[in-house]
């Protein structure tokens, strides 16, 4: 859609000799399957309220971890509040 978008890489297969990234984005409950030529670029530095984030600082590695560990969580907190919207949509 000539959208750029930031994702994480979860984890990278091999099939047939081609190397897929599997990756998600912060708010994203579903994985993407990227090949290599679809990658633009990769992300060292985040700029954020005239503050510089190192993606290897501590603070933001934190953040990372505690995002891939509450994944399940997030996950089915999703599929909880689809699932009540579904049944509102019907019944009002």
């Amino acid at each position: 859609d000539e959208k750029y978008m930031i994702h994480r890489i979860i984890r990278i297969e091999e099939k047939d000799g081609q190397r897929i990234y599997i990756t998600r984005g912060d708010n994203c409950i579903g994985c993407e399957r990227i090949l290599p030529h679809q990658i633009l670029g990769v992300v060292t530095e985040i700029y954020e309220k005239e503050k510089t984030i190192h993606v290897t600082d501590r603070e933001y590695l934190r953040y990372v971890k505690r995002r891939m560990n509450t994944f399940p969580i997030r996950k089915g907190w999703a599929m909880l509040r689809g699932f009540a919207s579904k049944i509102k949509r019907k019944f009002l």
